[in-house]
């Protein structure tokens, strides 16, 4: 049997009205987000099956031709970055980093660092990534050393790379703060900075 109506218009008994289905951007953009993490058919396909379940609801009017296409890769994130003397990996999936540093004293300019070692983590992308390493003069952002152009895979977005990247003969022209950074498909993912000095002279 059902109970009494409730006098109020708005009744506390009633399920909260799912913002999602009000808002386009919400319906299209935030759950992509979850679906990303779900295995199985490819994300494209999951995303074109919403649009139309979206269409087909009438929560979305405007022409599909207007609409941002997602991108074929994504841009991937940087969880950690280090300059160090050289580093080593293991099978199990650990890496030890040794003489990690930034900064570097040295009487005569330019200085020239026969080997160093980058080493970073990255995430949030999937397929073949094309990354190279950028050195620069901070104070006029002049170039100084620039790496060769390399592949990171990435399995799935899920998946942390992780990155180690040997420098040789980079030449540092005066002291001063220079710009290490790390450019994925053209953006700069992840920095950090060696800082050069000139040894304090002796009273």
């Amino acid at each position: 049997m059902n109970g009494p109506a409730c006098p109020q218009k708005t009744c506390c008994c009633r399920p909260p009205r799912r913002r999602s289905q009000s808002h386009p951007r919400g319906q299209l953009y935030q759950p992509f987000a979850l679906a990303s993490r779900q295995r199985g058919r490819p994300k494209t396909s999951r995303l074109a099956e919403r649009i139309a379940r979206c269409i087909l609801k009438g929560s979305i009017s405007h022409d599909l031709s207007r609409m941002p296409l997602m991108p074929a890769h994504f841009i991937p994130s940087a969880r950690a970055i280090f300059v160090c003397d050289f580093c080593v990996g293991y099978s199990n999936g650990t890496v030890d980093l040794y003489g990690v540093f930034n900064q570097i004293t040295t009487q005569e300019y330019p200085h020239e660092r026969a080997r160093f070692c980058i080493y970073a983590q990255l995430s949030d992308s999937e397929g073949d990534v094309p990354f190279f390493v950028d050195v620069r003069y901070a104070a006029d952002d002049s170039p100084v050393f620039t790496t060769r152009p390399q592949i990171l895979r990435f399995h799935d977005r899920l998946t942390v790379a992780q990155l180690a990247l040997n420098v040789e003969n980079c030449r540092f022209p005066r002291p001063g703060v220079y710009s290490v950074e790390l450019v994925c498909k053209n953006e700069v993912v992840a920095e950090t900075r060696i800082f050069l000095f000139r040894p304090e002279a002796d009273d």
